[in-house]
């Protein structure tokens, strides 16, 4: 009865590790949130779907990281999409000259 007992938790201990590291992979492969999977889903909170607004909606992202985390990686990250972005809709074609003029 002992040696069942023993042989029993032999072989727990020889497949336990493995098992437990297979189990560690799949959960990080399917589980785990990349830094633009983070980014997105805070741009989400934020943005309402109109296109002159993703501009800020960045920008808030941005302001709460700063306040948050400070991490390097996801402020370059952001900078390089405020820049990328096309303003053009948020623009106006309007100039206002030294004057105050609109022209």
């Amino acid at each position: 009865m002992e040696y069942q007992v023993a042989i029993f938790e032999l072989i727990a201990l020889v497949v336990a590790p493995p098992l437990t590291a297979g189990i560690g992979y799949i959960i990080n492969r399917f589980f785990n949130h990349t830094m633009q999977d983070e980014l997105n889903h805070a741009f989400h909170q934020y943005w309402d779907g109109k296109p002159e607004n993703e501009r800020y909606a960045w920008q808030m992202v941005r302001k709460q990281i700063m306040e948050t985390t400070l991490n390097q990686k996801k402020l370059k990250r952001i900078e390089q999409i405020l820049d990328n972005l096309n303003d053009s809709k948020a623009k106006s074609k309007w100039t206002i000259s030294d004057k105050g003029d609109l022209s």
